[in-house]
């Protein structure tokens, strides 16, 4: 057989068509509608059952609210012939469909929101152990590694869609056994947090505070000696809750950018200025 290839493509004229993100935090955070913000039409995979948020939030105009597609995750079947578990099935349906298909029942996403990661990874333990028949038993060594190898390659599929991936985290403390040292990460089941990081573009921590009565969302999008994020965009930290005041700018001028040079038209287009507040 013979493999075709892709062709080199010279860096200043690459510009991604799609990102993958991992957002993590404490509930109330903001974490889902951070979600619900990113260029539509979305697809919604819901495992917290957390989107009266998003019908409730003045943060999303209505226009993109009607743009919004959610896939309820339930490990009971609406086919009363199916006994076995099949919300992390379910999940994984939706992206093989826009893998293969372009679409999910008709729906042709531009970004596709997993909410949350941390209750995907609850559903993909029962699916193992419906597979191993530990159903109702402690889950054993190998449950846990067959859960993560699920997880990750769930993951992989994701970030491989030409889509925008967006998963969503619960936040959890580890401890170093050997040097001591607390780590703030996404909340999975098994040892995947700690690579979680590896396979998206962009992590960040949701962090929210209420002063005088307003409420204040923010993204944190460095690592610090607590918490683990990174921005490959380069965003500062921190930067508001908000994805068209304080990441859509960057993107559409790394886009700008690329386009002037395919016309010959120099590199002299900047990043615009990012709301930090």
């Amino acid at each position: 057989m013979k493999l075709t290839t892709a062709p080199p493509v010279q860096l200043s004229m690459f510009v991604p068509t799609s990102y993958n993100v991992l957002i993590y935090g404490k509930n109330g955070t903001g974490k889902t509608i951070f979600g619900a913000g990113w260029p539509t039409p979305i697809l919604l995979i819901d495992a917290d059952k957390g989107i009266v948020s998003i019908i409730a939030s003045k943060r999303i105009p209505d226009s993109a609210k009607n743009e919004i597609h959610v896939v309820s995750l339930s490990d009971i079947s609406i086919d009363p012939g199916v006994q076995q578990p099949v919300g992390f099935l379910t999940a994984c349906a939706v992206l093989l469909s826009v893998e293969k298909e372009g679409h999910y029942d008709g729906i042709q996403p531009k970004t596709i929101v997993v909410d949350s990661l941390t209750t995907l990874s609850a559903y993909a333990m029962t699916h193992v152990q419906a597979i191993t028949q530990h159903t109702g038993k402690p889950p054993s060594l190998p449950d846990f590694g067959r859960q993560m190898n699920e997880l990750r390659e769930f993951i992989k599929r994701g970030v491989a869609l030409d889509v925008n991936f967006i998963c969503i985290a619960h936040e959890q403390y580890q401890k170093d056994e050997n040097s001591g040292r607390i780590w703030c990460l996404p909340l999975v089941t098994g040892k995947l947090a700690p690579e979680l990081g590896l396979y998206f573009d962009e992590v960040y921590h949701a962090e929210a505070t209420s002063i005088g009565g307003v409420d204040k969302y923010q993204l944190i999008t460095k690592a610090s000696g607590l918490i683990t994020a990174k921005s490959r965009l380069d965003l500062p930290s921190p930067i508001e809750n908000d994805y068209n005041k304080s990441i859509a700018g960057t993107i559409d001028a790394l886009k700008l950018k690329a386009e002037n040079l395919r016309k010959g038209g120099g590199i002299g287009v900047g990043v615009p200025s990012i709301k930090t507040n």
